[in-house]
């Protein structure tokens, strides 16, 4: 069964042509639609029936067809948008498909499907243009995209599997527009939004070029554009959007069809003007780009330009040539209805759900079966704000994506995805009461004196603790199994969290840092206070000349607040177990005051493997504007400057590439470093578009990670998901990873000197490089790949149920997998 939409400027054209059909069965009504030919090339549904399935086509937005369709079943016939909507799932409980495709998924996403009373086997989508925040596709088993960035992004929100996937073209419509005539030189149909500035661009520049059609003539098509707000050029040569076989026979009107691309997926060869201008016989003259070659063959098949000056002597030269001109179009139309018919499309789809189907019942007969309804909160004072909220939001969706209910609650929302909650703001009782507690944990002289060198530092009382645990036990939401904890800086009140009366509920904190378990410092540096009670604590300048050992002092402010935890964790009386991306911090822990003793695992973070991919050097520099040539290394941190982060210790070490190799350093975050780098310097601002560090990373030899004290930097794991290597300091849990003459290579933390002669080592051994890099891409998809990190927290999860008497035999062991214990 396919469910699909057609725009609502096109239904409504067909049926002022054709109002007897208002009134004919559903059936008939379909049948009509498929025969005018609008959106011919997505619709599978009627060609599946030769390869023998039953099928289905609805047109979920199509009123009079719906409404036959209600009154044929005696179902209510939709009277608002919200009827057609429960109609759809109406029509799927009747149908009972065993495959379901959902050709508008954002319409119907996963939203829709969980409210289906009926579950398909199988469930696929495709969608190749913008997609909205707060989309989910979490329930798709399939998403299929001709746009290599939609298939990313369909695994960001959800989609357990993505494949390439294009368009196909009905060859019964070449056939019923073979008679139309030529009338114009040059003709576009298409799109004219917001969403193609580029496009518009072209059409004007070609408009200006025909002079009123004293050059040539041009008739342009344009749907959804506001005539008032193009220039007068273009305005002389619109005509009336065209739909379907009207259309297909524009198409077919021109000597050459000029086609541009909607600015999302600019230059990646892949919309249905591709397919549709060559299989009515049309020459068709498209943007050049690499991937076109692997459709059609670019001056044999089909014409190309590279910029509009290019496209307009591409214009007067076939227009010149008539002879060349058809011979193209004629081998065009061939390649078209050989290889891209409605039978090649309707059996690739056919083999792509086998496929799926296959490789998930495989997945499901090999994984032990989770929790029924596993219902898991992610706790994380922001929602992508920083490493640890990326590192949170990741296994937030990895885990969707393998079937467990995870929402996400936050202090800071910065999306409307739906299953992230952000914590209600605190009432004015309650801002007043977090100060009086504020004041006393700073002591008689109501402040902290911090040294900002030393990083960040925060309290164990929160503003919005209380909030946190609000949403925590909402009445209005399905009950929570288990809580994770993340990054829960200012967010988490210990005294408020760790509390009897909220030990019924196991929780698991995934640890980012030292905080959880130290009297404030997120990193402890060289002191061990955090194994002795803390006390004299180095953050903190007080002022007088006392020694900053980290000793215990029961008047310093750290030792009291580790103290008040170590009590409220000792009388909670809930289960907590501890999670560490890195054996170096769950070791840390181990060796806590606080958490001795406590049960801890090793899972590393995951990344987005699909959006963090090789890429072309070449390719990636290009669209970064950086030069081609030379050899480029990388640094990148949320903020640049952040004294942990090393880039000092980076500047020392530049010095030794001279006289070497060409080097360039890119530098990607927040703040500027200084402009005295020895070498030249580039920096691009933010880490918040995937898009861009990507780019970076793959335009990069190396990642440069000098940082001074870090658990498993999100850096490095993008770095190897972009095969990229990695060099710099052997610290943290960094090591574990970073694999001598594997992954990359490590020197001494703080050898400014070593570091330089290790970069010097490297950028003079481009292919050594290239093949760390390799193995580095290979290392991310074994030990980084979201469903691997889900497999291990959903296993993790469900042994801590089972172990507390919840929805497994609790006599069962603790299934934790063995590559997760520290």
């Amino acid at each position: 069964m396919q469910i699909h939409t057609f725009y609502d400027a096109y239904l409504g054209t067909f049926y002022e042509r054709r109002p007897e059909l208002r009134d004919a069965p559903f059936a008939s009504q379909i049948g009509a639609l498929l025969e005018d030919g609008f959106s011919g090339s997505h619709l599978v549904a009627p060609h599946m029936g030769q390869l023998g399935h039953q099928t289905q086509l609805v047109i979920a937005n199509c009123v009079p067809a719906q409404f036959r369709w209600a009154q044929e079943n005696g179902v209510p016939v939709p009277r608002t948008g919200d009827d057609l909507y429960r109609l759809v799932a109406r029509q799927v409980e009747a149908f009972r498909p065993e495959i379901l495709y959902v050709t508008d998924p954002i319409l119907f996403d996963s939203r829709f499907l969980r409210g289906l009373s009926w579950k398909p086997r199988f469930v696929a989508g495709w969608r190749a243009a913008s997609i909205p925040q707060g989309t989910d596709w979490s329930a798709f088993d399939l998403m299929l995209s001709s746009d290599e960035g939609c298939r990313r992004r369909a695994l960001e929100l959800g989609a357990r599997a993505v494949e390439p996937f294009r368009a196909g073209f009905p060859a019964f419509l070449a056939d019923a527009v073979a008679d139309q005539p030529k009338q114009w030189d040059v003709v576009f149909s298409g799109q004219g939004s917001a969403e193609h500035l580029e496009r518009l661009r072209g059409l004007v520049a070609v408009a200006r070029a025909s002079d009123r059609g004293r050059n040539f003539s041009f008739g342009c098509f344009l749907a959804n554009a506001d005539p008032a707000l193009l220039p007068e050029e273009l305005r002389f040569h619109l005509q009336p959007a065209v739909w379907a076989k009207d259309m297909l026979r524009t198409l077919r009107s021109g000597r050459i069809v000029l086609n541009s691309h909607i600015d999302l997926v600019a230059h990646r060869a892949q919309n249905m003007r591709l397919f549709e201008a060559t299989g009515v016989g049309s020459f068709l003259l498209t943007e050049e780009s690499d991937a076109l070659a692997d459709l059609f063959e670019p001056g044999v098949e089909v014409g190309t330009y590279r910029d509009h000056e290019d496209m307009l002597r591409a214009i007067r030269h076939h227009l010149d040539n008539p002879e060349e001109r058809e011979a193209i179009a004629r081998r065009g139309q061939e390649r078209c209805l050989r290889d891209y018919g409605m039978v090649v499309y309707a059996r690739n789809f056919d083999r792509l759900v086998r496929d799926g189907l296959m490789r998930r019942d495989a997945a499901t007969a090999a994984t032990p079966s989770p929790v029924p309804n596993l219902s898991v909160a992610i706790v994380n004072s922001f929602e992508n704000f920083g490493g640890a909220a990326q590192a949170a939001n990741r296994l937030h969706r990895a885990l969707r994506a393998d079937g467990v209910d995870s929402r996400m609650l936050v202090r800071e929302r910065a999306t409307d995805d739906p299953t992230v909650i952000q914590a209600a703001p605190t009432d004015p009782a309650a801002r007043q009461a977090f100060a009086t507690r504020f004041r006393d944990r700073l002591g008689p002289s109501a402040a902290l004196h911090m040294r900002p060198e030393r990083g960040y530092f925060s309290l164990d009382i929160a503003e919005r603790g209380a909030s946190l645990l609000a949403g925590l036990t909402d009445a209005a939401r399905p009950p929570i199994d288990l809580v994770n904890l993340h990054w829960v800086a200012d967010f988490l009140d210990w005294e408020l969290f760790f509390q009897p009366g909220n030990a019924a509920r196991p929780v698991v904190w995934t640890l980012h840092d030292m905080r959880p378990f130290t009297g404030g410092c997120h990193y402890a540096f060289d002191c061990n206070g955090f194994t002795a009670g803390c006390g004299r604590c180095p953050n903190i300048d007080p002022k007088d000349g006392s020694p900053k050992n980290g000793s215990g002092d029961p008047n310093d402010a750290t030792h009291r607040m580790l103290e008040r935890q170590c009590a409220l964790l000792a009388g909670w009386g809930g289960h907590l177990h501890l999670v560490a991306p890195s054996r170096w911090l769950a070791g840390e822990a181990a060796r806590s005051t606080l958490f001795a003793g406590r049960p801890v695992s090793v899972i590393p973070n995951s990344v987005d493997i699909q959006a963090f991919r090789p890429i072309a050097k070449a390719e990636a520099r290009a669209r970064l504007g950086l030069p081609a040539d030379g050899r480029l290394l990388l640094f990148v941190g949320h903020d640049v400057l952040e004294p942990r982060k090393g880039y000092g210790h980076l500047r020392q070490a530049l010095p030794a590439l001279s006289g070497g190799p060409v080097t360039r350093l890119l530098t990607v975050g927040k703040g500027r470093p200084p402009a005295d780098s020895p070498i030249p310097h580039m920096h691009l601002n933010g880490t918040d578009s995937s898009e861009t560090l990507n780019l970076a990373y793959a335009a990069a030899d190396l990642l440069v990670l000098p940082t001074l004290q870090d658990n498993l930097p999100n850096t490095v794991l993008e770095a190897f998901a972009s095969g990229t290597p990695v060099a710099g300091f052997a610290v943290g849990g960094v090591p574990e990873h970073v694999l001598p003459d594997r992954t990359g290579a490590l020197v001494p933390t703080g050898d400014g000197a070593a570091l330089g002669a290790l970069l010097r080592r490297l950028v003079e051994a481009p292919d050594h490089l290239a093949e760390l890099g390799r193995e580095a891409r290979n290392h991310a998809e074994r030990e980084f790949a979201p469903a691997v990190q889900a497999r291990r927290y959903r296993d993790l999860f469900a042994g801590i149920l089972a172990m507390q008497g919840k929805g497994r035999d609790a006599s069962r062991p603790l299934p934790i997998p063995h590559d997760c214990r520290p």
